[in-house]
């Protein structure tokens, strides 16, 4: 399982760097070119934290910003814990991710509405999942605060969920 985290590590730090570096070249040409449009002062990336959520427990989420007020997202987390059977206990781990396409419906300026539908796999089974909630940030980027309700439907079975997040949108 420590293979396992490890590739998990070093996915999550490439993700990262390159929308980094996606950002600050975008910057520096827009800087360049001294022409700001509403566009290029957009932020169309975000990283957050999740406690609850689409994915389970927790979970660290990406979002890239496909067209105007929807994201593709993708969120991950692993999750220990110990199984007993008739064999005995074993420590059981499972990689949880969710891939969603989200829609931002504008409230009152950095508040929304975030309105989602996607698929969570959770290492034995693929199940449904959605997201209604509230979302506050800036288009420009910095901070970002989420909170909703995530329903998830696993074993043809409905299990409401909620999540709150905190990041960044860059």
């Amino acid at each position: 399982m420590d293979s396992v985290r490890k590739i998990f590590a070093v996915i999550i730090f490439i993700i990262l760097f390159q929308g980094i570096l996606t950002a600050q070249t975008q910057k520096n040409d827009s800087t360049k070119s001294k022409l700001i449009t509403e566009e290029n002062s957009r932020a169309t990336n975000s990283v957050y934290f999740e406690l609850g959520g689409n994915c389970g427990l927790y979970s660290l989420n990406l979002e890239e910003e496909l067209i105007k007020n929807i994201n593709a997202r993708i969120g991950f987390s692993i999750f220990d814990f110990d199984e007993s059977s008739r064999s005995g206990s074993h420590n059981v781990s499972y990689f949880v991710t969710t891939f969603m396409a989200n829609y931002f419906l504008e409230i009152y300026s950095a508040y929304y509405l975030e309105l989602g539908a996607g698929i969570v796999y959770s290492g034995k089974e693929i199940g449904f999942t959605s997201t209604l909630g509230y979302r506050y940030g800036s288009l420009e980027g910095g901070m970002i605060f989420k909170i909703g309700l995530t329903p998830f439907v696993m074993d043809r079975e409905i299990r409401f969920w909620g999540g709150i997040g905190l990041g960044y949108r860059f």
